[in-house]
């Protein structure tokens, strides 16, 4: 059965290349029309044959390679984010930390609230109170904000700063 497909194949492909004598082709043709295998077979080939007749690839310059292999040797440019970027997100974490810093020292958050939530349209009776301490949250806050600024600080300036002393010594 594959020695019959691979005659047909071929015979397909001599078909599309029109190198098959008219009735050669008329009489395969016949065929291709009566079986419902050889239909698609032939739609296969005539995607393939198209795919293939379009555009020739196109060869690289002759001194593609050359100029290839010559940066193969050269050192590698390091994607390292501005260091003005880091400043400046250092910066801008440091101000939100001294403002919470100041906020918290001066007891805005002291107090601690509850949420009512008896007002509430809930058919279930009676509703927990939800007590908020407010200087608790702050300082998980600011200790949050002391640890992204830990690792800014790493990334972004002394990660670029220890490799170029690196890189030139």
């Amino acid at each position: 059965m594959k020695d019959l497909d691979n005659t047909y194949d071929d015979r397909i492909f001599s078909l599309l290349d029109g190198t098959l004598s008219p009735e050669q082709a008329k009489r395969l043709m016949t065929e291709i029309e009566l079986s419902a295998s050889l239909k698609a077979q032939y739609e296969e080939a005539k995607l393939i044959h198209s795919m293939l007749a379009g555009p020739a690839l196109s060869d690289p310059p002759s001194n593609f390679t050359h100029v290839v292999m010559n940066k193969v040797n050269g050192s590698a440019s390091l994607a390292q984010p501005s260091i003005w970027k880091g400043i400046f997100l250092l910066c801008g974490v440091l101000l939100t930390m001294a403002i919470a810093i100041v906020l918290v020292s001066q007891g805005v958050f002291n107090e601690t609230t509850t949420l009512d939530l008896d007002h509430l349209n809930v058919p279930q009776g009676i509703l927990p109170e939800i007590s908020i301490n407010g200087k608790l949250i702050m300082n998980v806050i600011l200790a949050l904000n002391l640890i992204i600024g830990f690792i800014v600080l790493d990334r972004t300036i002394l990660k670029p700063l220890f490799t170029k002393r690196r890189v030139s010594a």
